[in-house]
């Protein structure tokens, strides 16, 4: 089988010859050696020549372009990236192409490993930082979605509204980011929130295995690490000064008047829907 090797060919005039680069054209005796292959020009400083060959494994391919004094090519740039993806377009090669990625994959013009995200030219997302390995080479298009798992890193596009998809970052899930400022937003140590409807939520902070299934109201920033308290109905606005109470298990909560719940260790109240009966311990 044929491949595609794109060479990077260096003058060896000195022994640092992997980074002397070529003035304004690519030198011609390198070139007369290989026959007529095509090569091209980039930035006016450095000579890809694109040479088609049998070396159909990648050591092969190396030992080939470093007979000729050049080295495998590799996109480590978004504009090199493009300079390989329009003039292999142009030269019309269909071959698989060895450009320097591995020794695993060839360059199919889709699959840039190596790659960086390199543009990034959306409003407010410019300190997206390398998360763990995920690469993005280009951002610029539309139709992102169906960028899968990096890792478990889930960043689909900065452009749309909807991304109530994102999904697990360091195993915390959120589920609606409808707001502008949660940039901030980091990993909460195995912190469940499903609904952020509202604006003032970058604060929350970890909340060791403490479950909030319903924050719809406006003053629960100071929630608290609740050793495994559970409170499934926070329907009221009065609850902020609810303490840790160690295993005590409140099911309803649909009264008002009951911040004097105290610590009853094991003690089970399981319907609170009477006002004398708070003091008495289950049966």
């Amino acid at each position: 089988m044929k491949s595609l090797i794109v060479a990077l060919l260096l003058v060896a005039t000195s022994a640092y010859c992997k980074t002397i680069s070529v003035e304004n054209s690519c030198p011609s005796g390198a070139v007369a050696e290989l026959g007529p292959e095509p090569f091209r020009i980039y930035n006016d400083t450095f000579c890809f020549l694109f040479s088609t060959t049998s070396k159909a494994v990648y050591a092969d391919a190396e030992k080939s372009c470093s007979a000729h004094n050049g080295t495998l090519a590799m996109p480590k740039t978004l504009a090199i990236n493009h300079f390989f993806y329009y003039a292999i377009n142009e030269l019309g090669f269909d071959e698989p192409l060895w450009i320097g990625i591995d020794n695993r994959k060839t360059w199919d013009r889709q699959s840039y490993n190596q790659a960086k995200y390199l543009d990034v030219r959306f409003d407010n997302h410019e300190d997206r930082q390398s998360y763990n390995q995920a690469k993005y080479l280009d951002a610029r298009f539309d139709n992102h979605e169906d960028r899968q798992s990096y890792n478990q890193a889930k960043y689909l596009d900065a452009r749309f509204d909807n991304h109530e998809d994102r999904q697990s970052y360091n195993q915390v899930k959120y589920l609606d980011a409808r707001f502008d400022n949660h940039e901030d937003r980091q990993s909460y140590n195995q912190a469940k929130y499903l609904d952020v409807r509202f604006d003032n939520h970058e604060d929350r902070q970890s909340y060791n295995q403490a479950k909030y299934l319903d924050a719809r109201f406006d003053n629960h920033e100071d929630r608290q690490s609740y050793n495994q308290a559970k409170y499934l109905d926070a329907r009221f606005d009065n609850h902020e000064d609810r303490q840790s109470y160690n295993q005590v298990k409140y099911l309803d909560a649909r009264f008002d008047n009951h911040e004097d719940r105290q610590s009853y260790n094991q003690v089970k109240s399981l319907d609170a829907r009477f006002d004398k009966e708070k003091n008495q311990p289950s049966q």
